[in-house]
């Protein structure tokens, strides 16, 4: 798909899915207007100018975020496990492509975690496709139209990248793709447990969102308390 990044059609739709209580920013990592904190800079210190600018972007738009739910700017520096450190009062998590950055933050009081994933429209490697589809979900898009299963399947991949960032602030778990199946019925879908990580057991579901909006899929999952 042609045109501008969808900035403010991306923003629309995590408001509408995430609501008033989650904090929302989308940045432009393909400009260099973006400051870092000292604490956050030795994660890039040997990063490529393009790795950079997406990192640079992230924290800019978690801190905008922040600011918009009312607790006070801080560093995100990055944990040894790659994920974003943040303060014990917040949840929340980072996303983006080539073309657009986003952050979405709620208060641990009212979230126990908050995950958003972005994916630009194209087609997946096959190899990838093996490593992201249960078996279920195979058998899913084979009732589907040939035309149609691209599209089908990275909206799984991106349903399962922000169900594991929402889960893991209460885990701490990694895993792979296997370990979650999804089901969707429309613009929402399940993320179901398919093995015990505490406190979820095996069956246990992740309610989310995905849109396609613009050239880009969004998706969503908050977990209330």
């Amino acid at each position: 798909m042609n045109g501008s990044p969808p900035f403010n059609a991306v923003q629309g739709a995590l408001e509408l899915a995430l609501g008033p209580l989650v904090g929302i920013s989308v940045t432009n990592p393909c400009v260099k207007n973006h400051n870092l904190w000292p604490e956050e800079e030795p994660a890039i210190a040997r990063a490529v100018p393009k790795r950079k600018l997406e990192f640079s972007a992230g924290r800019t738009a978690i801190r905008n975020a922040m600011r918009s739910i009312g607790p006070p700017e801080c560093a995100v520096p990055v944990a040894s496990d790659r994920t974003p450190i943040l303060p014990d009062t917040i949840v929340g998590s980072i996303s983006h492509t080539d073309t657009i950055c986003a952050a979405a933050v709620g208060r641990s009081t009212d979230w126990r975690g908050i995950g958003i994933d972005l994916e630009i429209c194209s087609a997946m490697d096959d190899s990838i496709i093996q490593t992201v589809l249960t078996a279920s979900e195979r058998a899913q898009l084979d009732l589907l139209e040939p035309a149609q299963q691209s599209i089908a399947v990275l909206r799984i991949f991106s349903a399962k990248e922000c169900a594991f960032k929402a889960q893991y602030a209460m885990t701490k778990a990694m895993f792979g793709f296997e370990c979650m199946q999804i089901t969707f019925s429309q613009d929402t879908f399940q993320a179901r447990f398919c093995n015990d990580f505490a406190p979820f057991q095996t069956g246990d579901v992740l309610i989310g969102t995905s849109a396609i909006v613009g050239d880009h899929v969004v998706s969503t999952v908050k977990i209330p308390h």
